[in-house]
């Protein structure tokens, strides 16, 4: 029994002789850790396998795993059979797993003295009316009946009956994070027979389940009937239902219905988890129109690797020795001075191309203000610039160039209500086509591209020149477009070669269409409210109406694209980036080429190094024709009063034209008849 005294502090200090050694413990410090004194921890051999234990405890414990193999000592008991002489073949175990079972022996013996303390601290709180500490897990975990039998096959049966485990219990502990008393109230025969029980029940009644209605029971079946219900009348009358409107109206029932409208929702709730069963449950699927192809880039590549080797001479030219923004990686154009702007369609309506619908249907309807507005009603101009270097020296940031916008018609009957209710962050441009054509471009350089240059000048970023990238369109490679953006803005024209738009346009690479998406997010939205679906289904838009929400739409869908920060994505894979040092080139991903793509194995053709083109862009394709001097328009009117028709010789091999002859009964005529005077016929 231990020796205990009244220590000076009022505590109970013990002492414990044990077979393995003697152990102090002060009461008073229930945080102290016992010491052990390992000069009396004696180790013992196995006399069966030769395996050391650290205690003649441990070696009873030990010994009670052998299995007893020689039949003359079966009559022998357990105490009889560790303490009478063996042989054995087996080794000695190494010194590593001596000091490990030595070590496991003492964090047992520690654990033994910390719960006799702890107990020790409980009576002295019963005895001065203290509450005591709630004992177990704070939180009870539940377990099926499908989980306890898995428990009890899995881990108990197989870890109580191998014999290798010393310590059976405390391994299917470990395993499963039950406690042995748990597993050993299931694994009694009246226990493990009702779990068996309930088990195949459960099992059965899944089996023999032929209901189908049944199966479409969710968390919240009543809600979900009513849903399907007003999804049914919906789609008859062609409208989309898209994910949106799924959770819109699965938290609108939820809260209108007495029902469950006190019943708690988490912000996540009916999200993409919820609707991807509810699809399965009624057996709803997304279906799309149409799915266009892609053209093949390999016809395409070298033009686009001649591109990027004139596009890179272009960059290593250095006009000015002492020019401020030129950089040794980027040379003459670092990034926030480089923008790329394109085209890219606008119908008023957007996203109607696909719907939930019920699988195997076939007729897809979805209904629209009118026939027509899926097409272009619209263009937008788009113009932006990598967004990694926005911030200058001065800790002002460049904001991205204004957008614009091209609708259809004249716009000279515009009511001053009309352009007060257009979105401030989007200029407006009228063209009868809704088209970039020339006079469109000069129009945007002088005004909206002049007006981000003066934004970057305000910032204290207005030294250096711009290069705008671009498509070859009619409207921008035309000389006076060039002139004016050079004279308003310092800007460089580059042009794309024909055909490769896709490849090389920062905008065709992602950006036009996350536009796109985002504007069809916008009506969604919109069509959310009844009072809009109303005037969407009725017609009751004006051109005006639908003027001013598609301006709305598209300055909102912008900000969230350029929020998103991709701007600079999309330049690296098409090579709007293109450096002058030779570097980023492995970031150049060309869509639809696979391979890895290099264009620095050419030389730059001879025509691009013409000390004329290292200032501006290359020569203009078509360009407009200078005014005729006198002399020519003398010779043309010459030509047009001679009545001799000249016939070009024949070519080798053919035979020649035979003579224009009129036929009997019809005259020859310099000028066509008017067909309001008959008597002229």
């Amino acid at each position: 029994s231990p020796q205990q005294q009244h220590s000076p502090r009022g505590g109970l200090p013990i002492t414990l002789k044990t077979k393995t050694g003697t152990i102090n413990i002060d009461s008073s410090t229930p945080s102290a850790t016992p010491t052990v004194d390992a000069s009396r921890y004696q180790s013992v051999n196995c006399n069966l396998c030769g395996k050391i234990c650290g205690s003649k405890q441990a070696l009873h414990h030990h010994r009670l795993t052998h299995t007893v193999e020689s039949k003359s000592r079966s009559h022998l008991s357990i105490r009889d059979q560790i303490s009478a002489p063996t042989q054995s073949n087996a080794q000695p175990v190494d010194a590593s797993e001596a000091a490990e079972r030595l070590r496991r022996d003492e964090e047992r013996t520690r654990h033994l003295f910390e719960e006799r303390s702890r107990r020790m601290a409980q009576r002295r709180n019963l005895a001065t009316g203290e509450k005591l500490p709630k004992q177990g897990s704070k939180k009870r975990t539940r377990y099926s009946p499908k989980q306890k039998l898995e428990f009890l096959e899995q881990i108990w049966d197989e870890v109580v009956n191998d014999r290798s485990i010393c310590d059976n219990e405390e391994e299917a502990v470990r395993r499963s994070g039950i406690s042995a008393g748990t597993f050993r109230k299931w694994h009694l025969p009246v226990e493990r027979e009702k779990i068996v029980k309930a088990v195949a029940i459960e099992h059965t009644s899944r089996l023999l389940c032929i209901c189908k209605t049944d199966r479409r029971v969710g968390k919240y079946a009543s809600m979900e009937k009513k849903l399907i219900k007003i999804f049914r009348e919906r789609r008859a009358k062609g409208r989309k239902c898209g994910p949106r409107w799924l959770t819109h109206n699965a938290k609108h029932l939820m809260k209108t219905d007495p029902t469950t409208q006190n019943v708690p929702l988490k912000p996540g709730s009916f999200g993409k988890s919820w609707r991807e069963l509810f699809r399965k449950r009624w057996g709803l699927s997304i279906r799309k129109k149409s799915n266009s192809k892609q053209l093949c880039i390999q016809d395409r590549l070298p033009l686009v690797k001649q591109y990027h080797r004139v596009l890179r001479h272009l960059v290593q030219q250095r006009t000015d020795q002492s020019d401020p923004v030129w950089t040794d990686k980027y040379g003459r154009f670092p990034p926030r001075k480089r923008c790329n702007f394109d085209q890219v369609p606008l119908g008023f309506v957007q996203g109607l191309d696909n719907t939930y619908e019920f699988k195997g249907a076939q007729r897809i309807w979805i209904n629209q203000p009118g026939s027509g507005l899926e097409k272009r009603q619209a263009t937008a101009h788009l113009c932006f610039r990598p967004e990694e270097e926005k911030i200058v020296q001065g800790g002002k940031k460049l904001p991205q160039p204004r957008q614009a916008i091209i609708f259809r018609g004249q716009g000279k009957r515009l009511s001053a209500l009309e352009k007060a209710s257009w979105d401030p962050r989007v200029d407006v441009y009228f063209q009868p086509c809704a088209w970039a054509d020339r006079q469109f471009c000069t129009d945007w350089a002088s005004k909206t591209m002049k007006r981000m240059h003066d934004d970057d000048v305000a910032a204290g970023d207005g030294d250096g020149e711009y290069l705008f990238t671009c498509d070859n369109l009619d409207g921008q490679i035309q000389l006076p477009f060039k002139k004016i953006c050079r004279r308003a803005c310092n800007a460089v024209i580059w042009n794309t070669p024909k055909g490769c738009t896709d490849d090389v346009q920062p905008v065709d690479a992602g950006l036009g269409r996350q536009v796109k998406l985002e504007m069809a997010v916008e009506m969604d939205k919109w069509l959310l409210d009844d009072n809009n679906l109303d005037l969407w289904e009725t017609g009751r838009l004006t051109a005006a109406d639908r003027r001013v929400l598609m301006t709305c739409w598209f300055a909102e869908a912008c900000e969230r694209v350029f929020a998103k920060r991709e701007c600079y994505k999309y330049f690296q894979h098409t090579g709007g980036l293109i450096t002058a040092d030779g570097s980023d080139d492995d970031k150049i991903k060309l869509e639809g080429y696979n391979q890895p793509y290099s264009f620095a194995d050419e030389a730059v053709p001879s025509e691009w190094e013409d000390p004329g083109l290292q200032v501006g862009a290359p020569e203009v394709a078509n360009p407009e024709p200078d005014p005729p001097t006198e002399e020519e328009e003398e010779a043309e009117g010459d030509s047009e009063d001679e009545d001799e028709v000249k016939i070009s010789p024949p070519i080798d091999g053919e035979a020649p034209l035979a003579p224009f002859l009129i036929p009997e009964g019809y005259i020859a005529l310099s000028q066509p008849p008017d067909i309001k005077n008959p008597s002229s016929m």
